[in-house]
């Protein structure tokens, strides 16, 4: 099987990597020189490792566009999170596909149905090597063999997927929209975003809100709440207007996050003046709220309880498994109660008692 990855960015690398170590040929086409010449020597570092180890690997080329290529079998663009970008990457790749090849995009909030009718979404989470899944969506129309077809390849590449249809789609992302949103309105008051991410990392592991919209990329997250928004009914949309109006003013403010030294916990200071206080509690507040958002999931049915185990264990390292008490606990839910009442944001309202007798923090996974 030939692949071609369109975009030698953090998700092509990975994503491509995996293929490649899956034993199936991969070529990678990069627009940007510099970030072409750094993603060669770290393929041939990565191939000189892996044959030191006796790993069989499959064809390997990097290549800028404009050269002829031999027909492949799937198109995997990991190119900017924008819809010009996306649909025409795609568009310029797509005549050079065997007749019934793949499509996948590795979109996080632009649906397969808007970049290509062929299109199958392909998002995964980096570094997938720790994070070992991925989210699958499919188009209301998409024919069975091509779904199949999407499933099996991630599975050679060693991703569990999360198979969802386009009402559902991205809702593993979707579960950390309430925390970050909360987290940004206790940075727009003055609160520390260290702090922030402290109180929020005492709550649960491997989670840092605000370090985590850094490393992904403002201009990125911004973007996809954007997108989110636009298909939420008007009560859920409007809970969010902090954070989309907060992200937009740190990006005219020159922050993208990590992949500019500047962004929310790192660079330059805030638009918003300090106050040094941070609200008691914050961290409960902010475990509750996640908690809701996961049992939310469930009784929407966005995620059946294999998928949020998938979702929890790849991204925080939390064990998920039956347990005899309601996700959200009695103390969860009370505060999700009272913000609720004494916000009136959406995300807030407590999910049903019964969404999932089920709880991640209650032991060692074993």
């Amino acid at each position: 099987m030939r692949i071609l990855v369109a975009g030698a960015g953090k998700m092509g690398r990975d994503v491509g990597s995996r293929f490649l170590r899956a034993g199936l040929d991969v070529t990678w086409v990069e627009r940007d020189d510099d970030r072409r010449a750094v993603f060669e020597k770290r393929l041939a570092k990565d191939i000189r490792r892996a044959a030191e180890e006796g790993e069989t690997l499959g064809r390997s080329l990097v290549m800028a566009p404009g050269r002829e290529v031999e027909p492949f079998d799937v198109l995997f663009e990991a190119v900017d999170e924008t819809l010009e970008a996306k649909r025409s990457i795609v568009a310029e790749w797509a005549g050079s596909l065997v007749p019934g090849g793949l499509i996948l995009s590795n979109a996080s909030a632009i649906l397969p149905s808007e970049i290509d009718p062929r299109c199958v979404g392909l998002h995964a989470f980096y570094p997938t090597a720790l994070t070992g899944f991925c989210e699958v969506v499919v188009q209301a129309d998409s024919p069975p063999e091509r779904r199949r077809a999407a499933v099996a390849l991630a599975a050679r590449a060693g991703l569990r997927p999360i198979v969802q249809d386009e009402a559902r789609a991205f809702a593993v992302n979707r579960l950390m929209l309430p925390v970050q949103d909360w987290a940004l309105r206790a940075v727009v008051a003055g609160v520390d975003p260290a702090g922030v991410d402290a109180a929020a990392g005492h709550a649960w592991p491997r989670w840092e809100p605000l370090g985590v919209m850094d490393a992904i990329g403002l201009d990125t997250v911004a973007w996809s709440v954007a997108r989110y928004r636009a298909r939420m009914d008007a009560a859920e949309s409007a809970a969010y207007v902090v954070l989309e109006d907060g992200l937009r003013i740190l990006l005219a403010a020159g922050k993208r996050g990590a992949k500019v030294q500047d962004g929310i916990r790192i660079g330059g200071p805030l638009p918003w003046h300090p106050s040094g206080r941070l609200p008691p509690g914050l961290g409960l507040e902010l475990e509750a709220l996640f908690r809701n958002a996961c049992a939310w999931a469930l009784a929407s049915r966005r995620l059946v309880p294999g998928d949020l185990a998938l979702a929890l264990g790849g991204l925080f390292g939390v064990p998920y498994r039956p347990a005899d008490r309601d996700l959200l606990t009695p103390e969860a839910r009370d505060r999700c109660e009272r913000r609720a009442s004494a916000t009136g944001l959406a995300y807030w309202m407590p999910a049903p008692s019964d969404a999932g007798a089920i709880d991640p923090w209650s032991g060692d996974g074993s």
